[in-house]
């Protein structure tokens, strides 16, 4: 991978999680820099503001540098977060050193595409703010929000609801077919806390829907919680993947719009342990 692809990956990713992206200009005008940078603008709402900032020679990751300018968009700009991204193959001494002591994150992308963040900067920005709204009366937004979640997701989706609607299936299937999934893998973790007939409406339609996913390349399966102490101790609802989990609300709730968000998980429960516990459809 090289250093354009790995700019790609990072900037997808901040994208992705609903940051706008554009072109600086002027700060490329403000500061000579030295290797040639290429310089991000990184947006969130009206006020935050980031910049991703990218060598385009690879060679000169081997060399010292003179960080002049770098301290100087810090003095112009102190609510600045930058960061580099490098791909994992990039020989990062002394890189990493020399950032670590201006406080500049450093984001390292793997061959296969799965993004690491080596250290951050000084300036707390992305994690804040990765959210997402549920709104009464936007329905069509609302959806698009739960899209990006199931975005965020790589390699595989668990989705942990106890009060689990078909329409959830539904929802899916519908992200699927908006683009090429980004997961292969779809574990649903229902319970029979929810009414008799629905369990029956999940029974008849998913052997359907198990196939469908099949053709595009998701293997979906779908387990029942019966234990009751174990019910009780499950309040929230999580949609968890390979890099990241996120708290949501249930699938009733992202339906009829209810107010509410879609936030980051940072400590999900041990969804193959519930998982296990979990029995056939």
């Amino acid at each position: 991978m090289n250093l354009a692809e790995a700019e790609d990956k990072v900037l997808d990713h901040f994208r992705r999680n609903g940051f706008a992206l554009e072109e600086w200009p002027s700060l490329h005008l403000a500061l000579e820099w030295r290797p040639r940078l290429r310089v991000t603008r990184v947006r969130h709402g009206r006020t935050s503001e980031a910049a991703m900032v990218v060598r385009e020679d690879g060679s000169s990751y081997k060399q010292p540098h003179n960080w002049y300018p770098l301290l100087e968009a810090r003095r112009q700009l102190p609510a600045l977060s930058i960061y580099f991204a490098i791909p994992a193959n990039v020989n990062r001494q002394p890189l990493l050193g020399e950032l670590q002591e201006l406080g500049v994150g450093l984001y390292v992308i793997q061959d296969d595409g799965i993004l690491i963040r080596v250290q951050d900067d000084r300036v707390p920005f992305e994690d804040t703010i990765i959210s997402y709204p549920i709104v009464p009366n936007l329905p069509y937004r609302n959806r698009m929000n739960l899209y990006k979640v199931f975005s965020n997701c790589t390699d595989y989706l668990w989705w942990l609801d106890k009060h689990f609607l078909l329409d959830g299936l539904s929802l899916f299937d519908d992200w699927c077919h908006c683009g090429t999934p980004s997961v292969r893998e779809l574990k649903v973790l229902g319970s029979n806390a929810v009414e008799r007939n629905e369990l029956s409406r999940l029974r008849r339609n998913f052997s359907a829907f198990r196939t469908e996913m099949g053709n595009v390349g998701v293997q979906a399966e779908i387990r029942i919680l019966t234990d009751q102490n174990i019910l009780r101790t499950l309040h929230d609802r999580y949609i968890i993947s390979r890099t990241i989990a996120f708290n949501v609300l249930p699938v009733g709730s992202l339906i009829q719009g209810q107010q509410g968000s879609l936030t980051l998980e940072e400590s999900p429960p041990n969804f193959m342990n519930l998982w296990s516990h979990g029995v056939a459809l």
